[in-house]
Parts: structure tokens; sequence; C-alpha cells
């Protein structure tokens, strides 16, 4: 998953991170992602980034594009995205919903 427009998830990939902000609009396989960047982005993106990551659940509705590139699929050395050039890429164009909740303790 990756944010469009010039802002950036800063995931972890196997050869660092990914820069915090773009100077430019993302563009994968020639198609120009635009991002929203209003109150629901900025509140979805930080609770993603909260601390610790792993007492929060996050619910949301994301209007984005899928790419992969289906002669990439099942290669052994792929051409695609995510964690060394597997499979497809979510590039997020709007949050439509988020909804994040501290798990009950037992």
């Amino acid at each position: 998953m990756e944010y469009g427009g010039t802002a950036s998830t800063d995931t972890m990939y196997c050869c660092g991170f990914t820069p915090s902000n773009r100077k430019q609009q993302l563009v994968v396989q020639g198609v120009s992602v635009p991002l929203m960047e209003d109150d629901l982005f900025r509140r979805f993106d930080t609770v993603l980034h909260s601390k610790p990551k792993k007492d929060v659940t996050v619910h949301a509705t994301v209007r984005g594009r899928i790419f992969y590139d289906p002669q990439q699929m099942g290669k052994a050395v792929m051409g695609g995205y995510g964690h060394m050039g597997c499979c497809m890429l979510l590039a997020i164009e709007q949050v439509l919903s988020v909804d994040s909740k501290k798990p009950k303790k037992p």
C-alpha cells in the first residue's frame, strides 16, 4: 500500500524506507495518482503511525487504484510491487471513512 500525491506511508521495504514525502505526485505505470489530503486522510495516517501499533485496530474505506503486471506473476524474480518485487500495489487516492479502536482488555 502506498499513498498517492506527494505523501508517503513511510513503509519499510527490504532495502530501507520509502521517502517521507515525494517532491512530485506518485506515478505508477504512467498513471498519475492524486491524493485528497483532508481531515479523514490525516486521521487515517495518524492512526496507522500511532504507538504502540499492536494496540490499535483500524477499519477504513478507501478509494484507490490497484496496479500489477500479470506477466510478472509467478516468476522467480518478479517485477511487481511490495516486498522483493512481489505482487500488487494499492495506491490510495482518498480515505472515505476511518474507525479505530483499542482492543478490550480481558
